[in-house]
């Protein structure tokens, strides 16, 4: 993986951070796979690191339909998302899904710059708040799947966060691992900052981390942009 050097990371901060939440804040895209494959292979299906690979970053919308078509007619999607419902309940019960290294030291770093933060994910309302738990509170705005008509390689999702935050695009900075992910970030106006989880960082990414303890070095040694 190529890691852009510390040195030509934007020169000035952004006003605002929008992080997408699944594999960039919490560390759930292998536990979503994991879960996913279990729940196809209860009903004699199997789920591929590569099929998986297609609807990373994606609403459910339009994993249901991918999942259908790939599956075909056989494939009983309410049991599917049953089966997967129960293996999160149970995995938020027991603790939650683990938070990705560096994330409460870069919220800290926003706090003390007083750089407003968003979420700008795929996920339904409903089931990111599950998943965030407490982290959802320390966020100015959010976006979720269901509160936009077409999801992410689409813009609409980070216009949404921005327009929330009070904010033109290009004065945001987004967070992401996926590559559907970069190209909405990229089409609405916004920095893009990649830090890969799943999948290796596409070529065309202006920015890639390793992790979001980076991100957080990278906030304490830079000026804020200045209000336009």
């Amino acid at each position: 993986m190529s890691v852009t050097p510390a040195g030509v990371l934007p020169d000035a901060l952004p006003r605002a951070v929008v992080f997408d939440m699944d594999g960039l804040m919490l560390d759930s895209e292998r536990w979503e796979r994991t879960a996913w494959q279990a729940a196809a292979r209860r009903q004699g299906h199997t789920v591929t690191e590569d099929f998986y690979a297609t609807l990373v970053g994606r609403r459910e919308v339009e994993t249901r339909g991918l999942l259908r078509e790939h599956f075909g007619p056989g494939f009983s999607l309410e049991e599917f998302r049953a089966d997967v419902d129960a293996q999160l309940t149970d995995t938020l019960a027991r603790g939650g899904l683990p938070v990705k290294a560096g994330l409460i030291e870069l919220l800290d770093a926003l706090d003390r710059r007083r750089i407003l933060k968003a979420v700008a994910s795929s996920t339904i309302k409903v089931s990111a708040s599950q998943r965030l738990g407490p982290l959802l509170r320390r966020f100015d705005a959010t976006a979720f799947g269901d509160e936009v008509s077409r999801g992410k390689p689409d813009p609409q999702i980070y216009r949404l966060a921005a327009r929330r935050l009070g904010l033109a695009p290009r004065l945001c900075l987004a967070l992401e691992d996926s590559p559907v992910g970069l190209t909405a970030a990229r089409a609405a106006g916004l920095v893009v900052i990649v830090i890969p989880d799943l999948l290796p960082a596409p070529a065309e990414a202006p920015f890639v981390c390793k992790s979001l303890k980076d991100i957080a070095d990278w906030v304490e040694c830079r000026h804020v942009r200045d209000k336009p």
